[in-house]
């Protein structure tokens, strides 16, 4: 996504980016520490491995006639954008945690988890999502670019309801949506729950990303982002370069990669 609200220019990004380093380094060093568990309880999240976090602030501290709104940061390793919303007053330097699915021109983000909140949200994980659903309710976070609200989630024993939730999923095919995420309190770990037992092959559209080698995946049939091609060699880097020397974006023969759980071109 490479959506920036209008009324976001390039010195507030650099603004909001400075804030929020020194927000994720406090996060960081709490992570990175041995907190133990709070509880022993584990939940799972199936997913298409899309995770975006997202950083909720008063416009005002990045512009002093900010007015009455607030900004939505959404960001991962790859990609970042911004959004608007009417002000909220308890929500100044929050992160979110979630996933980002797309269908048609529609674009869902579906949390998973609170993660700042005045600090490292130290509440057991179930207490951290039910203040999600309370605060999606009240319409919080409305906004027209992004259709936001949280995440299945399920306990571990739970499991079997998975394959359930993966055949009537709208928002991503059936074996896109392989992935499962175990989360233990702050513990987190995302991974493939299954790898398809046959070839995929397909057409898709792919768009070119500032950062090199970094393509998204779109189906041509719904629309939907289906995550980064994988680029996994030299003589596939070059092709590609050539293929977008002059474009941002092209439909491409792409194949499943099992391995690695992406879509890569066909060489």
């Amino acid at each position: 996504m490479t959506f920036v609200s209008e009324s976001a220019d390039y010195s507030q990004v650099g603004l909001v980016k400075e804030i929020l380093g020194e927000i994720l380094e406090k996060y960081n060093e709490y992570i990175i520490k041995d907190i133990g568990d709070i509880e022993n309880k584990k939940y799972i999240v199936p997913n298409n491995n899309n995770k975006y976090y997202c950083f909720c602030i008063d416009k005002k501290e990045i512009e002093k006639s900010g007015g009455n709104y607030s900004l939505l940061y959404f960001f991962n390793n790859y990609d970042n954008f911004f959004t608007e919303i009417e002000f909220v007053s308890d929500m100044n330097k929050v992160i979110f945690e979630g996933y980002m699915y797309k269908k048609d021109d529609t674009c869902k983000y579906l949390m998973t988890d609170i993660i700042w909140k005045d600090g490292v949200v130290n509440l057991d994980y179930e207490t951290r999502y039910n203040y999600i659903c309370r605060m999606i309710k009240k319409n919080l976070l409305k906004n027209y670019v992004i259709d936001i609200q949280p995440h299945q989630v399920f306990k571990e024993e739970g499991k079997g309801l998975v394959e359930i939730f993966r055949k009537n999923f709208k928002y991503s095919s059936y074996y896109e949506l392989s992935w499962v995420e175990t989360i233990s309190n702050h513990k987190k770990l995302n991974k493939m729950i299954e790898v398809p037992t046959i070839d995929i092959t397909e057409i898709k559209l792919l768009k070119k990303q500032k950062l090199p080698d970094i393509y998204k995946v779109y189906s041509i049939k719904t629309g939907v982002n289906e995550g980064v091609l994988y680029v996994g060699s030299l003589k596939t880097s070059k092709i590609l370069k050539e293929e977008f020397k002059d474009k941002v974006e092209k439909e491409m023969t792409c194949k499943w990669n099992k391995t690695f759980g992406k879509w890569e071109v066909v060489n």
